[in-house]
């Protein structure tokens, strides 16, 4: 099921997921394109100057790309999940049972990327 999709066309070419009380600091990209905290999560994607980028959120199913680039635990204890641009100015919005999720993240290419898709299911 679709929860939630954006279309980034910012400065920065980065999606963020996340709890929406979340306020932990995010850790250094380093090696790859995907950093992450428990209660949040960061896709490096295109470059807005090269492109856009495509990001969907789906809960338990959804369209998987080529590349599996992240796999790990996302709490979401508000019940609110986040889909956004770094600046937060293309927001979205899903409600969600509150828990914690495995959280999967797919891109049609390693880097630059112009399709991700994200899908959570229940980790119970």
């Amino acid at each position: 099921m679709l929860l939630s999709e954006i279309d980034i066309e910012g400065q920065w070419g980065l999606a963020l997921i996340a709890d929406a009380d979340a306020t932990d600091a995010l850790p250094d990209f380093g090696e790859t394109n995907v950093t992450a905290t428990r209660s949040s999560i960061v896709i490096a994607v295109i470059h807005p100057q090269e492109g856009t980028a495509h990001v969907t959120v789906s809960l338990d199913d959804g369209v998987r790309e080529q590349h599996h680039v992240y796999s790990g635990e996302l709490d979401v204890a508000s019940g609110s999940l986040v889909l956004c641009t770094a600046d937060f100015a293309i927001r979205a919005e899903a409600p969600v049972e509150p828990g914690t999720y495995r959280c999967d993240v797919y891109t049609d290419r390693i880097s630059n990327a112009e399709r991700v898709s994200v899908v959570i299911a229940d980790a119970r």
